[in-house]
């Protein structure tokens, strides 16, 4: 049985497809560090400003007692036998002021001290919020496309400024994020035509609802209409199931869409295991198997059926086959190069192929959540061509038929 691929579940805004979820996992993680309201565009609260150190009382602003000034009188007579020069005096410490001085000073120093308590718990707020935002401000540039960050992500400017930027961008609202939701629900509702991926047919039903649920578009309101969608999608392929659940779990309450969902996968784990799917024959350079995506199968029926032809001799033989089998398209998942895969470069598709729903939503799902993987889609360079593939051997005939 293989096992799906393991997916980043971090968001990438390249464009307003996938707006509404980046803006909604931005939000969550505002809301774990208690910042929200300092971020959403749509509030006003500021962030706390940097606290300003208070100063502390200086004994030079409290008068100085007589008994103070003469001494100092004194002792600068004695020092430098010159009382014309006599510079002013300054007291330097509390007990060089006077009574109502050491009273005022006591009542600052006092006063002083708890402004300073103050401030430190302030400067301690203010740092550990600006901490906050700044793991933010990193997830914001680490989430967003480079052409999206260049025009939205300004230095300086607060945070709250480039989440209004980037709606302005790439934003959606919330009408057209149902559409999508609901059209990627009646996609996933659609018959399944065969077993040989059930497990991303699966995945996709189960992620549609998941995000049609969040939004609340009115199909994935009910969960017993969901679970009537769900058997006439698989009751042509899997009908022993879907009788079965109609007996059991249809009408239940208590087993809801996760349920029905995992007891379906527990019955195909155990009915319809998914291979895996190896091939021996070489794979044409036009792109993915045509005809409900099936070429893995077909290639393991061809080797199956070719067992009994004898054994060939030759040490390249497995090497051939271990170099078969890791030539897997990062994108579909198919056996081809990531170069000929036609769910990457979907313009570059003849009009006559009609791809796979479940294999072009993770083809899609891979692409908007790897950074790494659109880059290598993108320095791909395409070298092959876009005739259709010629077998060996028909040259000879189709000259032949041209001439005749």
């Amino acid at each position: 049985m293989s096992t799906l691929p393991h997916r980043d579940p971090t968001v990438i805004l390249t464009d307003s497809t996938n707006w509404m979820k980046w803006y909604k996992q931005l939000q969550a993680r505002c809301a774990a560090l208690n910042v929200w309201s300092k971020i959403d565009p749509k509030q006003t609260q500021r962030a706390l400003e940097k606290p300003v150190m208070p100063i502390a009382p200086h004994p030079r602003s409290y008068p100085a007692s007589v008994a103070a000034i003469t001494e100092y009188h004194t002792q600068w007579t004695n020092e430098n036998n010159n009382d014309s020069e006599l510079p002013e005096f300054r007291a330097e410490k509390p007990s060089d002021f006077t009574a109502t001085g050491k009273t005022a000073f006591k009542d600052d120093d006092a006063f002083y001290r708890n402004e300073l308590e103050t401030f430190k718990i302030r400067d301690r707020d203010y740092e550990s919020e600006q901490a906050k935002i700044a793991k933010i401000a990193e997830y914001i540039q680490t989430t967003v496309s480079p052409h999206l960050a260049y025009h939205s992500l300004t230095a300086g400017d607060p945070l709250r400024v480039w989440v209004a930027n980037l709606a302005a961008t790439a934003g959606v609202d919330n009408e057209e994020e149902e559409r999508r939701a609901r059209d990627r629900y009646q996609a996933a509702i659609k018959q399944m035509k065969n077993l040989s991926h059930w497990d991303v047919w699966l995945m996709e039903f189960d992620q549609a609802v998941t995000e049609g649920k969040a939004l609340r578009i009115p199909d994935c309101l009910s969960e017993r209409y969901i679970k009537d969608d769900f058997n006439r999608a698989v009751d042509k392929i899997t009908p022993q199931w879907t009788a079965a659940f109609m007996q059991s779990g249809l009408r239940d309450p208590t087993v809801g869409t996760k349920e029905m969902i995992k007891q379906y996968r527990e019955y195909l784990v155990i009915k319809h295991p998914l291979k895996t799917r190896t091939t021996k024959a070489a794979f044409a350079a036009s792109g993915p198997t045509l005809n409900s995506e099936e070429g893995d199968d077909t290639a393991t029926r061809e080797n199956n059926s070719a067992r009994g032809r004898g054994r060939r001799r030759g040490r390249g033989r497995g090497n051939r086959q271990g170099r078969q089998d890791t030539r897997r398209c990062k994108v579909c998942n198919q056996p081809h190069e990531l170069s000929a895969c036609w769910y990457a470069y979907l313009k570059s598709a003849p009009e006559w192929w009609t791809p796979s729903e479940p294999l072009l939503a993770m083809s899609k799902q891979r692409l908007e959540n790897s950074t790494d993987l659109q880059e290598e889609v993108r320095s791909s360079k395409r070298q092959r061509s876009r005739a259709p593939y010629i077998k060996r051997g028909q040259s000879s005939t189709l000259g032949s038929e041209t001439t005749d």
